[in-house]
């Protein structure tokens, strides 16, 4: 039961999704406008999927390169310009920067979505 669940969290993260955005390196900001949400919102149902996973203690290492890749392109998508080839090519102290700029980002929007709920 292990393995079948261990892979299929594998095809959730690495698998289908993955088209659905740009490939790494890519600027999610040069997206237009419209499809910067639908991004971040599928890079957090990944996130979300990660999460469970890692809580469950069934998370091999491929899985948690990947997902930690996934986090740290969600909290990009928050910082103008900012990919993930641009940010693997900085010093520790600029990633360090870029990191905690689109995590501040990404916690300002994962409060308005938990706001837009309640509001509903």
């Amino acid at each position: 039961m292990q393995t079948f669940r261990t892979s299929i969290l594998v095809m959730a993260v690495a698998g289908p999704l993955w088209a659905a955005v740009p490939p790494a390196g890519e600027d999610a900001g040069a997206y237009k406008a419209e499809h910067i949400e639908g991004y971040r919102r599928l890079l957090y149902g990944r996130h979300m999927v990660c999460s469970d996973a890692a809580l469950r203690g069934d998370m091999p290492y491929v899985l948690a390169k990947a997902c930690a890749r996934n986090f740290m392109a969600l909290k990009l998508s928050f910082v103008p310009g900012a990919t993930l080839t641009h940010f693997e090519a900085q010093p520790p102290e600029d990633r360090a920067r870029l990191n905690a700029a689109g995590y501040a980002g990404f916690r300002v929007w994962l409060q308005d979505q938990v706001t837009a709920v309640s509001d509903r």
